[in-house]
C-alpha cells in the first residue's frame, strides 16, 4: 500500500516535548512501511547514528538485522492488531559493533481515535541486568555442582537461626542422613541431627557449633576439631571451617560451614610417627653418622654417633666441621643438589670435636618428598673412610715405588746389555777370522736390539706396554751405528703399542731382518733404503721390513742359518705368521702378522725352545 493512501501522520509534537529529554531511546514510525519520522537524542546515541541519517528510512532499511523478508515482525504485529506489544531482553545490535539486551515496547498511535497512524517504539537497555542474571544462574549452577560432587561436607544456613537451605551429598553420606531429614532445621537441632560431639566424645551444645557461631555472631571459625557419629555409631573426626554470609550492604544473612573427614589424615600421621620412630631406631643402631635436615638444609636430627663425633658444630650445620681446603667445594655441591633436588655423594674432611683431628668421610644424602611430591627434608649418612684413604695412599706409594724399581731395573738391564754389546763389538774388531768377526757382529746386533727394547719399555707409561714407534726408531739407530751410512726409514703410529713380553722378541726378529737387508739387499759398494714399518690392521699388528734391492735378502738368510732360526723361532713364540714376498718389481718384503691382544696371541703361540 503506498504511503499516500494511509491516514494522516500522527501528531508528534506532544511526543517530542516529552521524549526529547528522556534517557529512554524513543522513535516514532508511520505508515505500513514504518518510516521513521522522529527519534530522540537517546535513540540516536543508542544506535551511534545521527538523526538526519535515520529520518525518512523505513525500519527495515534502518535496521536490516531485525528485518525478515524486508519487514519487521514486531511492528507489523502492532499495526495489524492495534495493540501494544512488549518484548523482553531482546539481543539486538543497534550499533554495528555492539550487541546489547533491550526491553522493547511498541505502542500504536491512532489518528482520530480509530485507524493506526503510527507506532511509538521505546527501547530500555537491560544488558547489565541480563548479565547479572546470567552470572547468578552460573553461580547457582556452580554451587549446585559443588554441593553435589565435592568430597567434603558443606552446609548453608539462612538467617541467625542458620536454617539449613543447602547440604552437600558427601556431608549427608558421612552421617547417613537424607536431605529431607535436615533441610529447614535451625541451629538448635543441629547437634542432635548431625550427632556432633567434642573431641573427647561429650555432646555439643547448639550455640557452640561453627555454623551457629558464623550465622548468629558473624564469627570466622578455622580448623575446629569435632566428631560426628556415622550411621553405625562410629565417631568420625572432622575439621570444620565456617564463616558468615553477607548481602551487598554487609548485613549477615546466614552462614556457611565446611568439614573434612580427618580419619585418613590421622591414620597417615600415626603411620608417619611410626615411620619416624623406626627411622630413629635404625639410625641410632647404624655404624655411621646419620643426619636429617629440613627442606632448606637446616639440621633437624643427628644420631648419637654423629653427635659424639661432631659435637655442637655438627648440630649447627656443616660449616664449622669442614676442612678449609674442602669447604668451598662441599658448600657448592650441597647448594647444587638442594637446588636440583638430586642426591649427593662427596668425600670431605671433617673435624672431630674431641681432639680437633681431621678425618675423611664419605657424605651421602638424598631428598625425601611427601605424598604430594613436595620436598620434605634431606637424610644422609657420614661414613668414616680415613683408614681406607690411608690404605689407598699407601698402595699408591707402593705402586709408585714398584714402578720406579722396574724402571731402574730396565735401565740397568739396558745399560748392561749395551755394555755387553760394546764388548762384543770391541772383540769383533780384533777378530782376524772373517767368520768369527761376522758372528760377533751378529751377536752385537742382537744384544743391542734387546737393549733398545728395554729402553722403550723403560720409557713406557705403565711398564707393561712398549710404544712401537719409539722401539723401531731406537732399533734403526742401533743398526745404523753398526752400518754407517745406512738409510733406514721408520714408519709407525705414535700410539701403537705391544705388550712387553712380545715386544722384546719382536725387536730381535726385526733387528735380524734389518741387519740381513743392510748386508744383502744391495750390491756391495751400493746402498739403498731399508723400510721398517708397523701398523694396526683391525685387531692385528703388521710389522714389515722391506727394501728396493736385488731381491737376494731371502736367499742370504737360508734355512738352517742362525739368523733364520732366530727369526722363525721367535715368530712362532709370539704367535706371528711370517711371510716373504717381492716388494713391487724389485726387492724383498718380509712381514710379520700377529694379534694385538696378548690373550689371542697366547692361544696360537708356540713355546720357546727349552720351555
Amino acid at each position: 500500500m503506498p504511503d499516500e493512501a494511509i491516514p494522516p501522520s500522527p501528531d508528534i509534537r506532544p511526543i517530542r516535548l516529552i521524549a526529547e529529554d528522556l534517557p529512554v531511546p524513543t522513535v516514532v514510525l508511520e505508515g505500513p512501511a514504518h518510516r521513521i519520522v522522529y527519534l530522540n537524542p537517546a535513540f540516536s546515541h543508542a544506535t551511534g547514528r545521527n538523526a538526519a541519517d535515520l529520518a525518512g528510512l523505513t525500519a527495515a532499511e534502518a535496521f536490516p538485522r531485525q528485518a525478515v523478508g524486508g519487514r519487521v515482525p514486531l511492528l507489523d504485529q502492532v499495526r495489524s492488531e492495534g495493540q501494544a506489544v512488549t518484548r523482553r531482553a531482546q539481543a539486538l545490535r543497534l550499533k554495528a559493533d555492539e550487541a546489547r539486551f533491550w526491553d522493547l515496547e511498541a505502542t500504536p498511535l491512532r489518528h482520530g481515535g480509530s485507524a493506526v497512524a503510527g507506532i511509538l517504539l521505546q527501547c530500555r537497555d537491560v544488558t547489565e541486568q541480563q548479565q547479572a542474571l546470567r552470572q547468578g544462574e552460573a553461580a547457582r549452577a556452580t554451587l549446585d555442582a559443588l554441593f553435589a560432587h565435592v568430597p567434603e561436607g558443606l552446609a548453608i544456613g539462612d538467617g541467625r537461626a542458620a536454617r539449613l537451605s543447602r547440604v552437600s551429598a558427601h556431608g549427608l553420606a558421612m552421617v547417613g542422613r537424607s536431605a529431607a531429614e535436615v533441610m529447614g532445621q535451625g541451629a538448635e537441632l543441629h547437634p542432635e541431627t548431625w550427632r556432633v560431639c567434642h573431641a573427647d566424645g561429650t555432646p555439643a551444645a547448639a550455640e557452640e557449633l561453627p555454623l551457629a557461631r558464623a550465622a548468629a555472631h558473624a564469627e570466622l571459625v578455622q580448623d575446629a576439631i569435632w566428631q560426628l557419629r556415622d550411621a553405625a555409631g562410629a565417631l568420625i573426626p572432622v575439621m570444620c571451617n565456617a564463616g558468615p554470609i553477607r548481602d551487598a550492604t554487609g548485613r549477615v544473612t546466614g552462614g556457611i560451614v565446611a568439614w573434612r573427614d580427618m580419619s585418613e589424615v590421622r591414620r597417615t600421621e600415626a603411620a608417619l610417627r611410626a615411620s619416624e620412630a623406626r627411622f630413629r631406631s635404625l639410625a641410632e643402631a647404624m655404624p655411621h653418622g646419620v643426619w636429617q635436615t629440613d627442606a632448606a638444609g637446616r639440621m633437624e636430627y643427628l644420631n648419637a654417633r654423629w653427635r659424639d663425633y661432631g659435637g655442637t658444630a655438627a648440630a649447627a650445620g656443616w660449616d664449622a666441621m669442614l676442612h678449609p681446603e674442602d669447604a668451598g667445594r662441599f658448600i657448592e655441591d650441597w647448594a647444587a643438589v638442594r637446588a636440583a633436588g638430586a642426591e649427593m655423594d662427596v668425600d670431605v674432611r671433617l673435624k672431630r670435636a674431641m681432639d680437633g683431628a681431621w678425618r675423611w668421610f664419605r657424605v651421602k644424602g638424598a631428598p625425601v618428598a611427601d605424598a604430594a611430591g613436595q620436598l620434605r627434608h634431606w637424610v644422609g649418612t657420614c661414613t668414616d673412610i680415613e683408614d681406607s684413604r690411608q690404605a689407598e695412599a699407601a698402595l699408591r706409594d707402593a705402586l709408585a715405588a714398584q714402578r720406579m724399581l722396574a724402571r731402574e731395573a730396565d735401565h740397568r738391564i739396558k745399560n748392561s746389555l749395551q755394555l755387553v754389546a760394546a764388548l762384543l763389538r770391541l772383540q769383533s774388531g780384533r777378530a782376524a777370522d772373517p767368520v768369527t768377526r761376522a758372528a760377533l757382529e751378529a751377536a752385537t746386533a742382537r744384544v743391542r736390539a734387546v737393549a733398545e727394547a728395554h729402553r722403550a719399555l723403560q720409557n713406557s707409561a705403565d711398564l707393561r706396554n712398549v710404544q712401537l714407534h719409539h722401539m723401531l726408531r731406537d732399533l734403526a739407530a742401533a743398526a745404523a751405528a753398526l752400518h754407517p751410512g745406512a738409510d733406514i726409514r721408520v714408519v709407525a703410529p705414535e700410539r701403537l703399542s705391544l705388550d712387553a713380553e712380545r715386544a722384546i722378541p719382536l725387536a730381535l726378529v726385526l733387528s735380524e731382518l734389518v741387519t740381513n737387508a743392510l748386508k744383502h739387499a744391495y750390491p756391495e759398494g751400493q746402498g739403498g733404503p731399508v723400510y721398517l714399518l708397523a701398523e694396526a690392521n683391525g685387531d692385528r699388528l703388521l710389522a714389515v721390513v722391506a727394501d728396493d734391492g736385488c731381491g737376494l735378502a731371502e736367499g742370504s738368510n737360508s734355512s738352517g742359518s742362525l739368523g733364520d732360526t732366530v727369526v722363525r723361532s721367535l715368530s712362532r713364540q709370539i704367535g706371528a705368521s711370517l711371510s716373504r714376498t717381492a716388494n713391487g718389481s724389485r726387492g724383498l718384503r718380509v712381514a710379520l702378522d700377529l694379534p694385538l691382544d696378548p690373550s689371542a696371541a697366547a692361544a696360537t703361540a708356540e713355546p720357546s725352545p727349552g720351555s
